[in-house]
């Protein structure tokens, strides 16, 4: 076989599994580079991963070279060893993800290579050379086998995606400070104690919905919302369903414009040890809708996990990520700067896309004393002073809203803390009305005495 058709083939098996272009290029490149172009290779091990301690499967042995103090040397080593090439990628896939997050989140072959020296136990080859090797072979075979992929594929080249692989759309392209301004824009909906942790997580429902599935339309059963991980260090895009892949009667949906936590945990407790996996638990009540039914409030389970492996979104209401790369990487990605920050809580802020295209921005907002005061000076600037009554009600019919819904959560903690947030907001806006008209009560109740 002929290293560029070697090289294609791998890349097409990564794309199959939802690697972008720079990741199934990584995954080409190293497996060409392992394996003499897929010449020598033994007990299916196409990426040289050694068998540590932690590694339950199989392995073979075989012999290989290392840069030991400067010297180049020759040992036999043992190594995991897999059924076939597919599985092979496969764990390659969450091993990149779990142990070379610079490597696998990187947006150039180049930086990608260059986060190969930078795992969390160290480089991923111990040849000083492997890096430029790699960026060199991924930088000319990459763009010939992205070509052979998406350009004019043969018959046989590209295996048809799933119909909720929305691989080819790519991922959310919202730059980070953006991302990081509208989370802050939304900081009140988190309860008060939560509001300077430093690792949130972010969701758009409908982020796509113009460019996927209706048009116009928030759709059931593809990935067409976003998921977004935010911490001081930077903010990481994903693909994500928050929505259930049916309509079916008490199905429920969580509501948005509202924040909900979560915590490492696991998903199928219901299901066979062997089905159940890493994932994060719903932790706080929150409040769903039900298809034909009323809208509800609680604890329902409702995770975040990763959809399924025949590509469907396998939601009962739960928010789920692409299965293969995105879902190890945003899993990863999370629990990595959870623990930076030593949480062991993440809050989920849910909003809804109101339309226009990506990035969803807003505009910049002077600094308050508190995220609610800020929320509130953005709802003034749609006011003109003509409709000051009109905002005075809003803001009136807010408080006695939520301190009904408070009763009926029964002083749940989580929801006093967002209930805070939605007083304070609707507090200044009464008090702006205020400040604009101070004669606005009087004016008020003469024109309440004259109808």
């Amino acid at each position: 076989m002929a290293q560029q058709d070697y090289f294609n083939r791998v890349y097409r098996d990564a794309r199959d599994l939802d690697c972008n272009h720079v990741q199934a290029t990584l995954c080409a490149t190293q497996s060409s580079l392992e394996t003499g172009w897929g010449k020598r290779v033994k007990g299916n091990s196409y990426f040289g991963i050694k068998a540590g301690k932690s590694w339950k499967g199989k392995v073979t042995s075989f012999t290989t070279h290392e840069v030991i103090g400067g010297k180049r040397r020759k040992m036999v080593q043992q190594f995991r060893a897999y059924a076939d090439q597919r599985d092979s990628i496969k764990d390659y896939i969450e091993t990149m993800a779990r142990k070379w997050p610079d490597a696998w989140s990187a947006g150039a072959v180049e930086e990608a290579a260059r986060g190969l020296l930078t795992g969390t136990y160290g480089a991923y080859a111990t040849d000083p050379t492997y890096v430029d090797g790699v960026w060199k072979t991924g930088r000319k075979r990459g763009p010939l086998a992205q070509m052979a992929y998406e350009g004019k594929p043969g018959k046989e080249e590209v295996k048809e995606p799933p119909k909720s692989n929305i691989a080819e759309k790519g991922r959310p392209q919202q730059p980070p400070e953006i991302t990081r301004q509208i989370l802050d824009h939304n900081m009140h909906l988190v309860p008060p104690d939560h509001r300077k942790d430093g690792t949130y997580l972010l969701a758009v429902r409908g982020y796509f919905r113009d460019s996927k599935g209706k048009k116009g339309q928030n759709d059931r059963g593809i990935y067409d919302d976003a998921l977004f991980v935010v911490s001081p260090r930077g903010a990481w895009s994903f693909n994500a369903n928050v929505d259930p892949s049916v309509y079916r009667k008490r199905v429920a949906s969580y509501k948005t414009n509202q924040a909900i936590s979560f915590k490492q945990g696991i998903h199928g407790h219901s299901k066979p040890k062997s089905q159940r996996y890493k994932a994060f638990e719903q932790l706080s009540a929150a409040k769903v809708h039900r298809d034909q039914v009323e809208e509800d409030f609680g604890d329902f389970s409702m995770n975040i996990h990763r959809g399924s492996s025949r590509g469907s979104t396998s939601s009962l209401g739960c928010i789920t990520v692409p299965y293969g790369s995105q879902w190890t990487e945003f899993f990863s990605r999370a629990c990595r700067e959870m623990d930076t920050d030593e949480q062991s809580v993440i809050w989920l802020i849910l909003l809804e896309y109101q339309g226009g295209k990506p990035p969803l921005e807003i505009a910049p907002l002077e600094q308050k004393t508190t995220q609610g005061e800020q929320a509130a000076d953005t709802e003034m600037q749609r006011f003109a002073p003509g409709h000051l009554e009109a905002l005075d009600e809003m803001a009136f019919q807010t408080i006695q809203d939520i301190d009904h819904s408070r009763q009926a959560a029964e002083r749940n903690t989580y929801y006093d803390g967002y209930a805070s947030g939605q007083i304070e907001f609707a507090s200044r806006l009464r008090k702006f009305v205020r400040e604009v008209d101070p004669n606005f009560d009087d004016k008020v109740r003469k024109s309440k005495d004259r109808t």
